[in-house]
């Protein structure tokens, strides 16, 4: 088995951290733990505060900050960055975190010894070695969906809605679905963001960037390509979409794969 769809970039146990992080990630997702100690996180002015068993994730976008939230002590911190097409379909089933979360440990072991089961895998060589670690961080991934959104994934009609937009591709017909789901508009609108947290139209439109993402990341297609099999009518207008939802523009995103 040869594919690429996740490569793990780099993964480590720091027992006692006491770095400054404070930048834009571009090209590249991350899962940070903190297990002792405690730490500050800020997505650009959104702040909080983590002690042990918080999860936070690094992603394009904002500009992510952290460090120490007492001067001159540390933390003892575990994360794992990658990159790859199974990152655009764990955004749209909602597995990736988009903000913190501090957790209790699970009945049988810790937080901590499954971060370091999947660093342990993710550092060795060998394709085994990473189908293994992909499905440890899946799984941690969907603990961690479990824990935030216990009843989210048991809503039949959220699943359906899933499955319909999933049918209709990246440009899907809003009254249409909304038809097939025997709701309004108006109805299918708020209802998907009191669920989802975000609006219908909000996710679709990440859903299309993440395909964007995938493509710039895996093919040497230009910008123009791209554009077209997205269903974009003009390269420009996808290009000014990118940027306002990922910060910088597709050219910039597929540079900085380059610096990985």
């Amino acid at each position: 088995m040869k594919d690429k769809k996740l490569i793990f970039l780099h993964a480590k146990h720091i027992p006692r951290c006491q770095a400054e992080i404070n930048k834009f990630f571009y090209g590249y997702h991350t899962l940070q733990y903190i297990d002792c100690g405690q730490v500050d996180v800020f997505y650009d002015q959104a702040k909080y505060t983590l002690h042990e068993g918080g999860f936070w994730p690094c992603f394009p976008g904002p500009r992510v900050r952290f460090h120490t939230a007492v001067p001159g002590m540390s933390w003892d911190h575990r994360y794992v960055a990658f990159s790859g097409e199974m990152v655009c379909q764990w955004e749209r089933d909602g597995l990736l975190p988009r903000s913190p979360v501090c957790l209790e440990q699970p009945k049988k072991g810790s937080w901590a010894e499954r971060m370091d089961e999947i660093i342990g895998e993710a550092d060795k060589t060998g394709e085994f070695a990473r189908l293994r670690a992909i499905n440890l961080l899946e799984n941690l991934l969907l603990s961690i969906s479990e824990s935030r959104f216990p009843r989210k994934w048991e809503n039949p009609w959220l699943e359906d809605v899933h499955r319909e937009l999933e049918n209709q591709g990246l440009w899907p017909d809003y009254a249409k679905a909304a038809v097939r789901l025997c709701v309004s508009e108006s109805t299918l609108r708020r209802r998907f963001r009191r669920l989802m947290g975000v609006s219908l139209h909000d996710y679709v439109i990440e859903k299309r960037l993440q395909t964007a993402c995938s493509l710039l990341s895996s093919s040497d297609a230009s910008l123009e390509e791209i554009a077209g099999r997205l269903g974009y009518r003009e390269t420009g207008f996808f290009s000014r979409q990118f940027k306002a939802r990922k910060k910088v523009t597709p050219g910039e995103f597929r540079k900085s794969l380059m610096d990985i």
